[in-house]
């Protein structure tokens, strides 16, 4: 009863060489149909496995396009690249001794800088062991010992704000001090974030963008850690903090600095693996590689390799020789030796810059800038100390870079679909023939079961 519903259903089924086999009256002929069908059937099976392995493999298409529309301008967050007063901390016992070790160390007489008031105390001596450098030492327990005063302090021992900024305007008008917050930098101690209060703009060009005017107060810069005279600036999205010591861009002074900008958009494709982070938790990975080394040298030094890491519990930074040394060794490591689960942003916005610059000021505007700064030096002693910074967007065109899956859905069922067809003569109404058929013999089988069950049960009675 099986046998000859299958020969029905191989007589009239769609899917090809079935209904060549059935209807065979030779053995050589349904052994060729047989062998024919098992090699379709299995080229089919391996064909389909292949497809699987490129829908699950999720690759991505990348795409770049432009758009032109009006942008947000970025916030500009910068710095002094001296990070302290030398006239306000050379009275401070923890970083004068700095200066007077370095001094040491190098053989230089420190009162040939001043002749600043001795530290009265040597719990701060730092040993130059043989072998370091000692401005590198320098450099990093200045800013290890930063992490020690709250940010009150630290202002407190920075160029007052009014001092250090001697002229901000935006889009020709001067910025508001609702536009200017001050925040603290664990490498470059106070600095200054500007955010503009009317966005987005529409128009492009040095006059439409931010104009500022620093004194960096050279005369004033701590001796043996700060070797360049200047001003570090980071342009970044307002919701993330400015990635000053590893993506800024250091301002010369004695130099008109333009600053042209042209914005970047990033559209990542996350994919069932989570390739990217869609939260958009950090701007970049660097970010969150710092604070997973923090959180490693927390754990395996039991100190802070920096201020900004005083939320992990542990209060105190790094300061003795063992301590520096299990930071070095932390830091070190790689992502993967870590354990850090740092990914991408699946949404990223950077900018582009292109920097060019002109010597300022010019010999005639010494004076005018005598007048502004309400002082009589001469042209070089100005340029010492100033940094005049443009930033700007060169146009508002954007370059939108995005991923997206490169093998959707709907080409994976067409192409199972082109391979069903190929191999083995398969079609939606084949599935319904098939379908069909399994309908078939379960209500035969079922069939013959009631009749075998009827059938004993008569010879009983």
């Amino acid at each position: 009863m099986l046998v000859s519903k299958l020969k029905a259903f191989s007589g009239y089924t769609s899917i090809h060489g079935i209904g060549r086999f059935g209807d065979a009256t030779y053995i050589l002929q349904k052994i060729f149909w047989t062998c024919i069908c098992l090699g379709s059937f299995s080229m089919c099976v391996f064909q389909i496995y292949r497809l699987i392995g490129q829908y699950t493999s999720e690759s991505v298409n990348t795409q770049i396009s432009t758009t032109y529309s009006k942008l947000d301008f970025p916030s500009i967050t910068f710095c002094n690249l001296n990070p302290l007063s030398y006239n306000k901390v050379k009275k401070v016992a923890a970083f004068y001794q700095i200066v007077n070790e370095t001094a040491k160390a190098l053989k230089v007489d420190p009162t040939f800088f001043d002749d600043a008031i001795q530290p009265t105390t040597d719990q701060h001596t730092e040993n130059y062991t043989t072998g370091t450098d000692p401005l590198t030492t320098a450099n990093q327990v200045l800013h290890l010992r930063m992490g020690d005063y709250a940010d009150t302090d630290i202002h407190g021992y920075n160029v007052p704000q009014n001092e250090f900024i001697v002229k901000c305007s935006y889009q020709s008008r001067n910025c508001s001090s609702s536009e200017i917050q001050k925040v603290r930098d664990e490498y470059y101690g106070t600095c200054y974030k500007f955010t503009p209060s009317s966005n987005p703009t529409n128009l492009a060009g040095p006059a439409y963008g931010l104009e500022l005017l620093l004194d960096v107060q050279q005369h004033d810069y701590i001796p043996f850690v700060t070797a360049t005279a200047g001003v570090r600036l980071a342009i970044h999205s307002s919701q993330y903090k400015a990635q000053l010591k590893s993506e800024g861009i250091s301002v010369s002074t004695k130099f008109e600095t333009n600053i042209a900008m042209r914005q970047e958009r990033f559209i990542r494709y996350a994919g069932s693996e989570e390739l990217c982070d869609s939260n958009n938790t950090y701007s970049s990975v660097l970010p969150c590689m710092e604070r997973c080394t923090g959180i490693a040298v927390r754990k395996e030094c039991k100190c802070l390799s920096s201020y900004d890491f005083l939320s992990l519990a542990v209060s105190t930074m790094c300061k003795t020789t063992l301590e520096i040394e299990c930071m070095a060794t932390t830091e070190a490591l790689s992502g993967s030796e870590l354990n850090c689960k740092c990914k991408m942003p699946c949404r990223q916005t950077s900018f582009k810059k292109n920097i060019f610059m002109t010597q300022y000021p010019a010999e005639n505007y010494a004076v005018v800038l005598n007048t502004v700064m309400e002082t009589n030096d001469s042209r070089e002693s100005i340029s010492d100390s100033l940094s005049y910074v443009k930033i700007f967007f060169s146009s508002l065109v954007e370059d939108v870079i995005q991923e997206d899956l490169a093998y959707t859905d709907e080409n994976f069922v067409s192409d199972i679909g082109g391979q069903l067809g190929l191999w083995a003569g398969f079609s939606v109404l084949s599935l319904a023939e098939l379908l069909e058929l399994i309908v078939i013999l379960f209500h035969a089988c079922c069939s013959r079961k009631k009749a075998e069950v009827n059938a004993a049960y008569d010879e009983k009675e």
